[in-house]
């Protein structure tokens, strides 16, 4: 039960992150960090891997 709950969560976020990704015009964009944003989302989707 518990592994099912855990699947649909990792599903939803993974999910929201493939939407919020979609919304970056240049893929050059995810890798530009600002002020004091020190990680560029490219950056953290790259620990987001799966084996």
């Amino acid at each position: 039960m518990h592994k099912d709950i855990i699947k649909t969560l990792i599903i939803r976020d993974l999910e929201k992150l493939k939407t919020e990704i979609s919304l970056y015009k240049s893929e050059d964009n995810l890798w530009i960090t600002d002020g004091l944003i020190n990680n560029s989302a490219g950056n953290l989707c790259l620990h987001c891997k799966f084996r």
